[in-house]
């Protein structure tokens, strides 16, 4: 299990102080190499946890980052509920 960096932690606060507060859509932005993915995983993650048997759609446009997203949500949290529906990976999970 990996463990989020500062800033990583405090975007996914931000996002859930930003959906306390007000309706919407909250965006984070992160440059390259700033660890989206690991982040992204560490906030589903506490998705799941605040409200079991929610499902969640991370979409990407390249099999790559389809595969990075996955891998990184299982580093995080190993026992993740993912299943991959992509046909350039050739899953219907």
């Amino acid at each position: 299990m990996i463990t989020l960096r500062p800033y990583q932690r405090a975007s996914i606060d931000a996002v859930w102080a930003y959906l306390s507060a007000r309706e919407g859509n909250p965006a984070v932005l992160m440059p390259t190499g700033g660890g989206k993915s690991p982040t992204m995983a560490g906030l589903i993650r506490e998705a799941l946890e605040r409200w079991p048997g929610t499902r969640i759609a991370v979409v990407a446009h390249v099999r790559e980052l389809v595969a990075q997203n996955a891998q990184k949500m299982l580093s995080v949290w190993p026992e993740a509920p993912i299943g991959i529906y992509s046909a350039s990976l050739g899953r219907r999970d």
